[in-house]
């Protein structure tokens, strides 16, 4: 194929391919203290002596809990408050009684009896947690985080039908979260029918990016359909991955109390997506001190110092984490993308050193592929490097695995595209092009660079349709007047 000099136009190549950092493993659930260590399910004894000891750290929020309790035995709310201290730190069945007696001194406290619910739930009580969410969502309909536990109940109890119903009332009250939208699209998958849970878990994914639960039930929607090469990488990371939860009126207060690693975690995790990477930091650096060597804990602290642009910490502990196990790829990742992004920003400044830090961050990617090699973004990252580094073949061939492995970063196949292009592959590009736009309807960039084809090919029908479809993903593009003219400068 022929392709004149106004394709040239359109293609600069980009610096990256904006890739997040690696996460450091599945995120607690926004509900604190949901990710710690479960009881294990069985007859529900609330004062269970058999239950085990509490840390002295979480007993010393608990014994401040119980003397509010002593001081105002008849006051429903420091029961709630002491059921909330047991459930941040993971004490389900105490949490339970502590619940119980709050809803004995005021049955209206509809926020205790969803987290009663809550820990019933999680102590293997499904069918009592069922009724009590049922009570909560009766008296407040309009409630998305009790909507949404009933319908996860109901889901998990096979009662679809009444799921569906729950879910669909989430994703209207919160359209912009993917809860509702993973809700239906699980019970679409459990109705076997896969096409129609594809439509609501991409809706799912589109508004919870980084969700590692939502990935993993978009992984085996896409397993169930036959493609099983986009599946494998959402598959291969989210299998332990944590339900992503509602907050409700009582989250922030609970938040206070949790002090266990596991509710610590989940707090530091809830700071950093909320974007206080400096109150996560605290947290972990905390954390890091008690649990020198929990590779959790270092990798989320990397992240968080990552995040804070402090390269120097985040590279000694992520260097740490490799001493304890030199497998880890998330940790290659991290110092590939550290030494990346310094490169980049002194490649004007100082060149040599800016090369210092590319090979550096080559080695470190060429490890992140050698033990991650599944996972569609370690090769996303090596492709970066090497097309800083001119080596533009071998890149071209990085960013082709990372797409063969599904990767669902637009940057990749832009970037991809346009190497191809300047390395006169220019079939290759369009037909990569093509895949990518009929795959990501929301695609606007690609839509940008595939124009020049049908450009060039006088092929008005699909520039026309191209033109469209770029009109109403981005009405306010200010590229939009000059692709119109060109349009009409070309007689389409």
């Amino acid at each position: 194929m022929r392709v004149p000099h106004l394709l040239f136009l359109f293609v600069t190549l980009l610096a990256g391919c904006n890739d997040e950092s690696q996460p450091p493993g599945p995120m607690g659930s926004s509900t604190p203290g949901e990710s710690a260590a479960r009881t294990t399910p069985g007859e529900l004894d609330e004062h269970s002596a058999q239950e085990e000891a509490l840390d002295p750290a979480v007993q010393e929020v608990i014994e401040r809990r119980q003397r509010a309790v002593e001081r105002n035995p008849s006051t429903s709310t420091t029961h709630r408050s002491l059921g909330l201290a047991y459930q941040a730190n993971g004490a389900w069945t105490r949490a339970i009684a502590a619940f119980r007696k709050t809803l004995e001194l005021n049955s209206e406290d509809h926020a205790a009896r969803l987290h009663l619910a809550v820990c019933l739930s999680l102590a293997g009580g499904s069918q009592e947690s069922i009724q009590h969410l049922e009570r909560v969502v009766k008296a407040q309909p309009d409630g998305p985080a009790a909507l949404y536990r009933l319908g996860v109940g109901y889901l998990k109890a096979g009662r679809f039908s009444e799921a569906r119903k729950r879910f669909l009332a989430v994703s209207t009250l919160m359209p912009d979260n993917p809860h509702g939208h993973l809700g239906l699209g699980e019970v679409a998958m459990e109705d076997g029918n896969a096409k129609a849970a594809l439509v609501h878990l991409e809706k799912a994914r589109t508004t919870g990016r980084g969700n590692e639960f939502v990935d993993f039930a978009l992984g085996q929607c896409l397993a169930e359909l036959g493609r099983e090469m986009e599946a494998m990488p959402l598959l291969s990371q989210g299998a332990d991955a944590a339900r992503p939860q509602i907050g409700d009126s009582l989250s922030q207060e609970m938040s206070r109390y949790g002090v266990s690693r596991s509710a610590l975690l989940g707090r530091a995790a809830d700071l950093h997506q909320t974007g206080d990477p400096t109150a996560a930091m605290g947290i972990l650096e905390r954390l890091a001190k008690d649990y020198p060597e929990d590779l959790v804990v270092l990798n989320n602290l990397a992240a968080a110092y990552m995040a804070l642009n402090r390269e120097g910490p985040a590279l000694a502990t992520l260097n740490h984490v490799l001493e304890i196990k030199s497998t880890q790829h998330s940790a290659w990742f991290n110092i590939s993308s550290i030494h990346f992004d310094r490169a980049i920003a002194i490649m004007g400044s100082d060149p040599q050193a800016a090369q210092s830090h590319l090979f550096k961050a080559l080695a470190a990617a060429d490890n992140a592929v050698r033990h991650g090699g599944h996972l569609a973004r370690m090769h996303t990252m090596r492709g970066k490097v090497l097309m800083m580094m001119n080596s533009r073949s071998e890149a071209i061939a990085e960013l082709g695995e990372s797409i063969r492995l599904g990767t669902n970063n637009e940057d990749v196949y832009l970037n991809s595209a346009k190497l191809m292009i300047a390395t006169q592959r220019h079939e290759e590009a369009f037909r990569l092009l093509l895949g990518a736009l009929q795959k990501h309807a929301d695609w606007v960039e690609v839509r940008f660079l595939c124009m020049p084809f049908f450009i060039n090919q006088k092929d008005t029908i699909n520039a026309r349709r191209l033109l469209h479809e770029i009109t109403n993903l981005a009405p306010k593009d200010k590229r939009l007047p000059a692709l119109r003219a060109l349009l009409t400068r070309n007689g389409l």
